[in-house]
């Protein structure tokens, strides 16, 4: 079997599994790469075609072929330096256009799969093997590299048992955290993809910004941030490894999920996919619930796929303990917390008061409605136009907009269901619980009947509306007769 082979089976068996894409629209791709190893006497990597053919998207297929790259190479004591020296080789390639991402990540597949069967070639040695790269390209980059990174030309480290210098500046942190890229940011912190020397694992670091360390409220929201995650066992909750709050070390260390989030999936999966995953991220949201804590800012960005028991829900950066001793609100009793598209109408209208766990129920509502319907159900230009439109109007059902083509798939009845019993108004008219919520969205993936009532939910929650607004007439025209 041709090496790119066992990168591409590998990547396209994910997909698959993810359900990211249809396998009419592999088998399409496969038979263009055919068609351009018979013409051209190459075949393009997989993941380049599906990309182009707008298939998936550029991030998704980036992360998972990191993700089946780490899955696959054992990075031991003796393999550290071979590690940096294969990421500052990829970097250098990168950087010169002698090959492209996807190509290299298929090729670090390869290398994996190699250690695995005991042949531990270096990346230069996989990409010469396989003739990615001319080898006086090679040859060049590697002599650079290895010169930059103290080594030998046989790639050993002269001084045995110093400490590994950073690949660049800013790659080693804390003396063990060698960075490979960064993921995400929030409001008071970077999160990195990197890798623990000392546990020898590859792991996601959250740094607190220097800029903040010398905030107290920042510090305290990080490391309680932390207290709250280490309080929470659950496969669909992220696990923290380790935190250090406090001097000059302000960082989280948390398990690494290579998947990518819901948010760069949501539009794309089918609905018995977002429904599973849904699933997952309410069953996790019961467990910080069990624990007396609030997410508050539950959204796509913050539910992770890939995890060893599924989705996996992260970010407690805002979240609130309610019970067994408050954490005290680090924010004003005015403010608005959480995203602006996936607010509650409660977090809007009580700001930093006693919340409801049911306000956490809601963004699976806007969730589920924009898988449907491709749009937000409280549209609006800025945040205080769509908190406006959130209080002040009732979203149609997803069903109506595919009664006239506007929506964005199919909307099965079930689903919309959920989504719209998620969407209440009241707080006290959503599920019960979020496991109450994870039960339905699981019967949903059965092909059972879910618990909510479709035509109930959505005419109650209309007919409100309509009497809200016509007791709010007839105040209007009370005080008009009374002032005239």
């Amino acid at each position: 079997m041709h090496a790119p082979t066992l990168a591409d089976t590998a990547f396209a068996r994910r997909l698959l599994d993810d359900g990211l894409v249809r396998p009419v629209e592999l088998a399409e791709c496969l038979a263009t790469q055919a068609a351009a190893r018979r013409s051209r006497g190459h075949e393009p990597p997989l993941a380049q075609l599906l990309v182009a053919a707008r298939r998936v998207s550029r991030k998704t297929a980036t992360a998972i072929l990191r993700t089946l790259a780490h899955s696959w190479i054992t990075v031991g004591p003796r393999r550290i330096a071979i590690s940096v020296e294969d990421d500052q080789v990829g970097a250098r390639l990168l950087a010169a256009g002698q090959i492209c991402r996807y190509r290299l990540e298929a090729e670090k597949i390869v290398q994996g799969v190699l250690r695995s069967a005991g042949v531990p070639l270096g990346l230069a040695e996989v990409l010469a093997r396989d003739g990615a790269v001319e080898s006086a390209v090679l040859e060049g980059t590697l002599r650079l590299v290895r010169r930059d990174l103290g080594l030998s030309a046989s790639g050993a480290r002269s001084g045995a048992g110093q400490a590994l210098p950073a690949a660049k500046a800013g790659d080693l942190v804390f003396g063990r955290f060698r960075l490979y890229c960064h993921l995400g940011s929030g409001g008071n912190a970077d999160v990195f993809e990197a890798y623990d020397l000392v546990r020898e694992r590859t792991v996601a670091l959250k740094l607190l910004r220097p800029e903040l360390e010398s905030s107290p409220d920042s510090v305290e929201r990080f490391a309680r941030e932390a207290r709250l995650l280490a309080c929470v066992n659950h496969p669909n909750v992220v696990r923290v490894i380790e935190s250090c709050v406090g001097g000059s070390r302000h960082f989280l260390l948390m398990e690494f999920v290579g998947g990518p989030s819901l948010e760069d999936v949501l539009v794309h999966l089918p609905s018995q996919r977002v429904a599973h995953v849904l699933r997952d991220a309410a069953l996790g949201l019961a467990a910080m619930h069990r624990e007396g804590i609030l997410h508050r800012d539950v959204k796509p960005a913050n539910i992770l796929l890939g995890g060893r028991d599924g989705a996996v829900l992260c970010d407690a950066g805002i979240a609130k303990r309610v019970t067994k001793g408050m954490d005290p609100d680090l924010t004003g009793a005015d403010h608005v917390i959480g995203t602006p598209d996936y607010l509650a109408p409660e977090q809007v209208n009580d700001g930093g008061a006693a919340l409801p766990p049911a306000c956490d129920q809601f963004p699976f509502g806007v969730m589920l409605y924009r898988h449907m319907v491709g749009t937000i159900p409280f549209p609006g230009q800025s945040g205080p136009e769509r908190m406006v439109s959130l209080l002040t109007r009732q979203p149609s059902p997803p069903s109506e907009f595919a009664r006239w083509g506007g929506a964005a798939r199919p909307v099965p009845r079930a689903l919309e269901a959920i989504c719209m019993k998620c969407l209440r108004s009241d707080p006290a008219d959503r599920y019960p619980s979020a496991e109450a919520l994870a039960a339905d969205l699981g019967r949903f993936v059965a092909g059972k009947r879910v618990a909510a009532e479709r035509l109930g939910s959505i005419a109650a929650d209309r007919l409100r509306a309509g009497w809200r607004r016509v007791r709010g007439m007839a105040h209007a025209v009370r005080d008009f007769v009374s002032g005239t």
